[in-house]
């Protein structure tokens, strides 16, 4: 029964597959989706600043071995 008609199906898929209107539709039909979705912005990134100081130059000079907040 499911293979009868699953070979019905198949049939059906290859005789439409054979037609130039058919073909024609489901083109138009894939132009028009693409037409309709909108496309995605790029996404646009910030360069980083490149004259943004290091963690090592800010911290230059201090002494981390005295904890003074330390309980």
């Amino acid at each position: 029964m499911l293979k009868d008609r699953l070979e019905k199906l198949n049939a059906l898929r290859k005789q439409a597959m054979k037609s130039d209107r058919f073909l024609r539709s489901a083109q138009e039909h894939e132009k028009a989706i693409k037409e309709s979705t909108p496309q995605p912005k790029p996404v646009k990134r910030r360069k980083r600043n490149k004259s943004q100081t290091k963690l090592s130059q800010q911290y230059r000079g201090v002494d981390f071995a005295t904890q003074p907040y330390a309980t």
